[in-house]
């Protein structure tokens, strides 16, 4: 195996048939044909099933596909840092997001970096934290920026903007606190357990939840914890979908309070009592590898203008 040969193969898969990637190498069909059959007669294993529309992977052919992916990166990325290593502002800065950041003050900093810095190009990849954490763990990242809470690692993590978690949902989930709420005010009782703004946990326990995969264990523990019921309606990756099924009226979604942005008036935001959840904006970096010049330099324009005391 070599680079070529890895590279003709992962266009192959992505294109769905060796014609179509052909045509994507600007080579004729055989040779790439041969190159396929060379190929897994190095493995000595079949990769895909060749049928008249599409080719199918077999397992093996996966597995190759997913490693073949990471080796090429790295050898670009190898390349690349090759070319920038003389070069103090300018190059390629790939940075890791997840989507919730993208209405945050970091996206803006990172703007007027690269306005400040004309000959830096930012390479930015968007997918769910873990995703980001496995792409910064093969070197083809060189920081991302996710929300917390997850699993320990051993990057280096920068708080750049602390957050907590909020419920949002359709009024009807709420009516049966805000009847209890109005009618602890009109009888005199404390003020704190009167606010309409804000909702307890015991409240929150057993309406139908929805809120991002990877907290599902973090905070299901914490209602284990007090002995309160737990129901998860939806999970998923990725704030704007918990935000949509929310206006839907699946359910109550938890989200971070800087994603929580609904133009539907049947919508309400409540702080949670206590706010039991932090999910602070961080960024990560492996402070064990190089980092191109410009790189460092977006990574400490972000720290120097970080906020953390929100």
């Amino acid at each position: 195996m070599d680079y070529k040969s890895l590279k003709y193969y992962v266009t192959v898969v992505e294109s769905g048939t060796i014609s179509a990637a052909a045509k994507k190498l600007y080579m004729s069909q055989p040779p790439l044909s041969n190159q396929m059959y060379k190929l897994e007669e190095e493995l000595g294993c079949r990769l895909f099933e060749r049928t008249t529309k599409r080719i199918v992977l077999t397992g093996a052919g996966k597995l190759l596909y997913d490693r073949a992916k990471l080796v090429i990166q790295n050898i670009d990325v190898l390349k690349e840092e090759i070319s920038d290593y003389d070069k103090k502002h300018s190059g390629v800065v790939r940075i890791g997001m997840v989507s919730s950041v993208a209405d945050t003050e970091i996206a803006a900093r990172i703007a007027e970096f690269a306005r400040l810095h004309p000959g830096v190009t930012l390479d930015i990849f968007e997918s769910n934290t873990y995703q980001m954490l496995e792409r910064l763990n093969a070197r083809t990242l060189h920081f991302c920026i996710v929300r917390t809470p997850f699993v320990p690692t051993h990057f280096k993590q920068e708080t750049l903007i602390n957050g907590r978690v909020v419920a949002m949902g359709k009024k009807n989930f709420f009516d049966e606190e805000n009847a209890e709420q109005a009618e602890t005010t009109k009888t005199g009782a404390s003020a704190k357990t009167g606010r309409s703004d804000t909702i307890s946990l015991a409240d929150l326990a057993g309406k139908p939840i929805i809120l991002y995969r990877r907290w599902e264990a973090i905070i299901g523990g914490f209602f284990d914890q007090h002995q309160l019921p737990f129901h998860v309606v939806c999970r998923n990756d990725d704030a704007r979908t918990s935000l949509f099924y929310s206006e839907q009226g699946l359910g109550v979604a938890l989200m971070p309070i800087s994603a929580a942005h609904s133009e539907n008036p049947d919508i309400v935001c409540k702080e949670i009592e206590g706010n039991p959840w932090k999910t602070d904006i961080v960024l990560l970096y492996d402070d064990t590898t190089y980092l191109p010049e410009c790189a460092k330099d977006l990574r400490d324009y972000l720290l120097s203008n970080r906020d953390t005391q929100s």
